[in-house]
Protein backbone atom coordinates (compact mmCIF):
# COMPACT_ATOMS: atom_id res chain seq x y z
CA UNK A 1 0.00 0.00 0.00
CA UNK A 2 2.82 2.40 0.89
CA UNK A 3 4.70 1.52 -2.30
CA UNK A 4 1.57 2.26 -4.36
CA UNK A 5 1.34 5.68 -2.69
CA UNK A 6 5.00 6.36 -3.47
CA UNK A 7 4.49 5.41 -7.12
CA UNK A 8 1.45 7.67 -7.36
CA UNK A 9 3.32 10.54 -5.70
CA UNK A 10 6.33 10.15 -7.99
CA UNK A 11 4.17 10.04 -11.12
CA UNK A 12 2.01 13.04 -10.25
CA UNK A 13 3.83 16.38 -10.16
CA UNK A 14 1.17 17.96 -7.92
CA UNK A 15 1.66 15.30 -5.28
CA UNK A 16 5.43 14.96 -5.61
CA UNK A 17 6.42 18.36 -4.24
CA UNK A 18 4.22 18.37 -1.08
CA UNK A 19 5.18 14.76 -0.41
CA UNK A 20 8.90 15.55 -0.63
CA UNK A 21 8.50 18.62 1.61
CA UNK A 22 6.66 16.55 4.20
CA UNK A 23 9.31 13.83 3.98
CA UNK A 24 12.16 16.32 4.47
CA UNK A 25 10.38 17.97 7.39
CA UNK A 26 9.96 14.60 9.10
CA UNK A 27 13.67 13.80 8.69
CA UNK A 28 14.67 17.26 9.92
CA UNK A 29 12.51 16.84 13.01
CA UNK A 30 14.06 13.45 13.71
CA UNK A 31 17.60 14.86 13.43
CA UNK A 32 16.86 17.75 15.80
CA UNK A 33 16.22 15.52 18.78
CA UNK A 34 15.15 16.96 22.10
CA UNK A 35 18.03 17.67 24.43
CA UNK A 36 18.68 19.55 27.64
CA UNK A 37 21.83 20.59 29.41
CA UNK A 38 21.96 20.48 33.21
CA UNK A 39 24.61 22.37 35.09
CA UNK A 40 25.98 21.22 38.45
CA UNK A 41 27.93 24.18 39.84
CA UNK A 42 29.76 23.76 43.15
CA UNK A 43 31.63 26.23 45.29
CA UNK A 44 34.51 25.68 47.72
CA UNK A 45 32.10 25.05 50.60
CA UNK A 46 30.36 22.15 48.82
CA UNK A 47 27.14 24.01 48.00
CA UNK A 48 25.39 23.71 44.63
CA UNK A 49 23.39 26.19 42.58
CA UNK A 50 19.64 25.67 42.35
CA UNK A 51 16.85 27.46 40.57
CA UNK A 52 15.36 29.80 43.18
CA UNK A 53 11.70 29.39 42.20
CA UNK A 54 11.38 25.67 41.55
CA UNK A 55 14.25 24.09 43.53
CA UNK A 56 15.70 22.41 40.45
CA UNK A 57 19.16 22.23 39.00
CA UNK A 58 19.73 24.89 36.34
CA UNK A 59 18.89 23.52 32.91
CA UNK A 60 18.86 24.76 29.35
CA UNK A 61 16.68 23.50 26.50
CA UNK A 62 19.03 22.91 23.57
CA UNK A 63 18.13 23.25 19.93
CA UNK A 64 19.58 20.96 17.30
CA UNK A 65 20.95 23.57 14.92
CA UNK A 66 23.80 24.93 17.03
CA UNK A 67 26.72 23.20 18.70
CA UNK A 68 25.97 22.10 22.25
CA UNK A 69 29.22 23.50 23.64
CA UNK A 70 28.48 26.90 22.09
CA UNK A 71 25.03 27.02 23.68
CA UNK A 72 26.39 25.96 27.08
CA UNK A 73 29.22 28.53 26.96
CA UNK A 74 26.75 31.31 26.14
CA UNK A 75 24.58 30.16 29.03
CA UNK A 76 27.53 30.16 31.46
CA UNK A 77 28.50 33.75 30.72
CA UNK A 78 25.44 34.89 32.68
CA UNK A 79 26.44 32.94 35.81
CA UNK A 80 29.62 34.78 36.70
CA UNK A 81 33.09 33.35 36.86
CA UNK A 82 33.22 29.58 36.68
CA UNK A 83 36.24 27.43 36.05
CA UNK A 84 36.86 23.86 34.95
CA UNK A 85 33.57 23.44 33.13
CA UNK A 86 33.39 19.97 31.63
CA UNK A 87 30.89 17.48 30.30
CA UNK A 88 30.50 14.93 33.07
CA UNK A 89 27.77 12.59 31.82
CA UNK A 90 25.26 12.00 29.07
CA UNK A 91 21.94 10.65 30.29
CA UNK A 92 19.22 9.19 28.08
CA UNK A 93 19.00 8.35 24.41
CA UNK A 94 17.67 10.11 21.31
CA UNK A 95 13.94 9.80 21.31
CA UNK A 96 10.80 11.40 22.71
CA UNK A 97 12.32 11.94 26.17
CA UNK A 98 15.54 13.34 24.77
CA UNK A 99 19.12 13.41 25.96
CA UNK A 100 20.44 15.23 29.02
CA UNK A 101 24.01 16.51 29.02
CA UNK A 102 25.29 16.98 32.57
CA UNK A 103 28.02 19.62 32.91
CA UNK A 104 30.03 20.15 36.07
CA UNK A 105 31.68 23.42 37.03
CA UNK A 106 33.45 25.05 39.95
CA UNK A 107 32.25 28.53 40.93
CA UNK A 108 35.09 30.98 41.29
CA UNK A 109 33.69 34.31 42.45
CA UNK A 110 31.21 37.02 41.65
CA UNK A 111 27.59 37.64 42.43
CA UNK A 112 25.05 34.99 41.61
CA UNK A 113 22.10 36.08 39.42
CA UNK A 114 18.86 36.57 41.35
CA UNK A 115 17.20 33.59 39.64
CA UNK A 116 19.60 31.16 41.36
CA UNK A 117 20.31 30.29 44.99
CA UNK A 118 22.95 28.28 46.83
CA UNK A 119 21.85 24.99 48.41
CA UNK A 120 23.79 23.00 50.96
CA UNK A 121 24.52 19.51 49.65
CA UNK A 122 22.43 17.79 52.35
CA UNK A 123 19.48 20.08 51.65
CA UNK A 124 19.85 19.59 47.91
CA UNK A 125 19.76 15.81 48.21
CA UNK A 126 16.60 16.04 50.32
CA UNK A 127 14.69 18.76 48.50
CA UNK A 128 15.36 18.14 44.81
CA UNK A 129 13.07 15.85 42.85
CA UNK A 130 14.19 12.34 41.98
CA UNK A 131 15.49 13.15 38.49
CA UNK A 132 17.51 16.12 39.71
CA UNK A 133 18.98 14.09 42.58
CA UNK A 134 20.16 11.46 40.10
CA UNK A 135 21.64 14.13 37.82
CA UNK A 136 23.27 15.81 40.82
CA UNK A 137 24.96 12.54 41.77
CA UNK A 138 26.14 12.12 38.18
CA UNK A 139 27.47 15.68 38.18
CA UNK A 140 29.38 15.27 41.42
CA UNK A 141 31.55 12.46 40.07
CA UNK A 142 35.10 13.79 39.98
CA UNK A 143 35.91 14.90 36.47
CA UNK A 144 39.09 12.84 36.39
CA UNK A 145 37.08 9.71 37.27
CA UNK A 146 35.55 9.45 33.79
CA UNK A 147 38.91 9.99 32.14
CA UNK A 148 40.48 7.32 34.35
CA UNK A 149 37.75 4.82 33.45
CA UNK A 150 38.22 5.57 29.76
CA UNK A 151 42.00 5.14 30.02
CA UNK A 152 41.55 1.79 31.80
CA UNK A 153 39.19 0.64 29.06
CA UNK A 154 41.62 1.79 26.35
CA UNK A 155 44.53 -0.07 27.98
CA UNK A 156 42.49 -3.27 28.18
CA UNK A 157 41.58 -2.92 24.50
CA UNK A 158 45.23 -2.37 23.56
CA UNK A 159 46.22 -5.50 25.46
CA UNK A 160 43.52 -7.57 23.79
CA UNK A 161 44.46 -6.25 20.34
CA UNK A 162 48.14 -6.93 20.99
CA UNK A 163 47.40 -10.51 22.01
CA UNK A 164 45.30 -11.10 18.88
CA UNK A 165 47.69 -9.53 16.37
CA UNK A 166 49.90 -11.97 14.43
CA UNK A 167 53.61 -11.57 14.98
Amino acid sequence: MFSALLERASDNAKLRRPFMLLWRRAWRHQRATLATAVLVVRDDEGRVISDRDSLRLPFLELHGWAAITTQVEEWLTGLGETRSVALVAVDGAPGPLGVTFVYGAKYEKGTLPSTYAWLDMNVALCCLNEDDRRLLRLGLVPQNHAAAKFNQWREKRKESWASKSPR
